[in-house]
């Protein structure tokens, strides 16, 4: 607890990913089976960002997926970290980084999916109808009763082109 404390007072203070990562080190030493190693791994995500370290900070965040996409938000900031003139590999290595995390991480799989399919397929490749069917897949194998549920059947429905589509939906 004392360390798990030091290192959320170190984060808190806004000390740069140097200060951090050897208490981040520290803890997976000492407790590397313990629940909660990822999400205090995941403070180095919003420091590194600090730093201008995007690198660092997508690195961290792809190897973070499989096990906890939610703390800090890791797979929304991977997904939206890619630069604004990110090409076509780029995209397509996080599309595939997201699946991957997704047949891992099944507690967040629904997160990962909705991400996928929202920041992904809708917001970089504009292919609708692959954010469509991952967001369909969302909500039928990963659903989570939360507001990317609510999200998700609203781009479904209001976004649907035909009627037939709607009343699939």
């Amino acid at each position: 607890a004392l360390l798990a404390n030091q290192i959320d007072r170190v984060y808190s203070s806004g000390a740069k990913s140097s200060a951090l990562l050897p208490l981040i080190q520290e803890y997976f030493r000492k407790f590397p089976k313990a629940e909660d190693r990822y999400g205090r791994r995941s403070v180095l995500i919003p420091a590194y960002r600090r730093d201008g370290d995007n690198v660092s900070a997508r690195r961290i965040m792809r190897e973070q997926l499989p096990f906890d996409a939610i703390s800090n938000n890791a797979a929304y900031y991977y997904a939206t970290s890619l630069p604004p003139k990110a090409t076509a590999a780029e995209i397509k290595q996080t599309e595939q980084t997201l699946i991957n995390a997704i047949s891992k991480n099944k507690k967040h799989a629904g997160y990962l999916r909705y991400v996928l399919a929202t920041y992904i397929y809708q917001g970089r490749m504009k292919d609708v109808n692959r954010a469509r069917a991952t967001l369909r897949e969302m909500l039928r194998l990963s659903p989570n009763n939360n507001g990317n549920d609510s999200s998700a059947i609203s781009t479904l429905l209001y976004g649907a082109a035909t009627d037939q589509e709607f009343q699939n939906d």
